[in-house]
């Protein structure tokens, strides 16, 4: 029971911290423009900085109180991937830079010193390979849930929604420790979602949507079970092969545009969201609710590979 208070403080934290971020941000300039208004509103970005400092808040108790050297190697990936998110919503890094910088986050795992890779048909034990895919697979889960964004509350629910699922997946498996991970992500990221949500106050900018996929990537390999985390992460790897078709050029397409009664009108290229706005008559709601129930049937995947696998 006492542990359930940690995923509390974590939600807590980040919902009393975000206002103030947010009205900082606009007073300082830090904004967006919300491209899938009429009038394109100033948004705040970088509104990853809230559950970043509330999910550290509810790793240093646990630390302080209870002690992992899990959860620090956890803590530490996060803090290298939120470092990376701020330089690059900062600075705009080239993609290549911020793939590279990204690598480093693996560091923290690697020097843990003890683990293993359960995939499912064989298990890398510590060595040469398992450090290989750690840092090559903390780049690609933390670039992948960076693909996947751009409407209000797509990015935090989605994230909450397979942090969610991966908690549930911790108790079929007996992985305890995935559960501690995650569950402050999950719990930080709904705060985060209230002020998220359609009509957004805030963006996660980089500084957030690296994290989630940062997040599930670190707790997934720290227990042996990345490949759950591979199949909450679906959707977004569906989006990765759609966008590397144009060479993830969408930008010069322009963007997704809006009519009087609300509906969204994709730009002529292949995405998710391009995908079933060019299908169905959609709402920037009804765009990220159809997102979020794709996500959820990732999720019940992975509790039945959790369950027939592990």
């Amino acid at each position: 029971m006492v542990e359930a208070v940690y995923p509390l403080i974590a939600l807590a934290v980040t919902f009393v911290v975000a206002p103030f971020l947010i009205r900082s941000f606009l007073s300082r300039n830090i904004i967006g423009r919300d491209r899938h208004k009429p009038d394109r509103p100033r948004v705040a970005e970088m509104g990853g900085i809230a559950p970043f400092i509330g999910i550290m808040c509810a790793t240093a108790l646990f630390l302080f109180f209870e002690g992992d050297a899990a959860i620090a190697a956890f803590a530490g990936s996060l803090a290298i991937v939120f470092a990376v998110g701020v330089l690059d919503d900062l600075r705009a890094l080239r993609q290549r830079t911020k793939l590279a910088l990204l690598l480093t986050a693996g560091v923290p795992i690697i020097a843990l010193g003890k683990g293993s890779l359960d995939l499912v048909l064989v298990t890398l034990d510590f060595g040469v390979v398992y450090a290989l895919l750690v840092v090559v697979g903390m780049s690609a889960a933390a670039n992948l849930t960076n693909i996947l964004e751009g409407f209000n509350g797509e990015a935090c629910g989605m994230g909450v929604i397979a942090t969610a699922f991966l908690v549930i997946d911790a108790h079929v498996v007996g992985a305890p420790g995935l559960a501690r991970m995650l569950a402050p992500v999950c719990l930080a990221y709904l705060a985060l979602l209230y002020y998220n949500r359609y009509p957004a106050r805030v963006f996660p900018g980089d500084t957030g949507t690296l994290l989630i996929g940062g997040a599930i990537g670190a707790a997934t390999i720290l227990e042996g079970v990345p490949l759950l985390g591979v199949i909450v992460l679906a959707p977004h790897i569906v989006e990765f092969f759609l966008k590397a078709t144009v060479r993830f050029g969408g930008v010069k397409y322009g963007p997704t545009s809006v009519d009087d009664d609300g509906i969204l009108h994709p730009p002529p290229y292949r995405s998710l969201a391009n995908t079933l706005t060019r299908r169905m008559r959609l709402t920037e709601p009804h765009l990220v609710a159809v997102l979020w129930i794709i996500e959820m049937a990732a999720g019940c995947a992975s509790i039945v590979v959790a369950y027939f696998l592990y």
